[in-house]
């Protein structure tokens, strides 16, 4: 289908900026643009995700409506963590930030995964007893 297509460019969109990432670490020669780049390939990735997000939102490509709200949650996830690793690299050593930090992003990571799971349990039950409930 033609929302595979975009699933698969968004895949490959990701997947080139981090293998230019990792290839630009290697040919860079100043300092500054070497403490810049991982800002600028995480600015760009998150911008593809917002970017996808709102093709997905668009597209409401999925036949149930919880099927798209967990997309659309995993998207906010992945956003987030992307913002979220952007600052604990930005941070100075400080150990206290870092440990607040890291349990933010692990909060996002496990929170948004069992959530989202959480969310398509209960969906599948209530769209469940519902057809139960279908004459056919």
């Amino acid at each position: 289908s033609s929302w595979q297509l975009t699933i698969w460019r968004r895949q490959l969109v990701l997947f080139s900026l981090a293998v230019a990432s990792r290839m630009s670490r290697d040919h860079v020669e100043s300092a500054t643009l070497e403490a810049a780049l991982p800002y600028c390939f995480a600015s760009a990735a998150i911008a593809a995700n917002l970017f996808f997000w709102r093709e997905h939102e668009r597209a409401q490509p999925f036949v149930y409506l919880f099927q798209n709200v967990l997309e659309s949650w995993l998207f906010r996830s992945n956003v987030l963590l992307l913002v979220l690793a952007c600052v604990y690299t930005a941070l100075p050593s400080d150990r206290v930030a870092h440990i607040v930090l890291e349990i933010l992003l692990a909060a996002v990571l496990i929170g948004g995964l069992v959530a989202g799971a959480v969310y398509a349990v209960r969906q599948l039950r209530r769209t469940k007893e519902v057809l139960a409930g279908i004459d056919f």
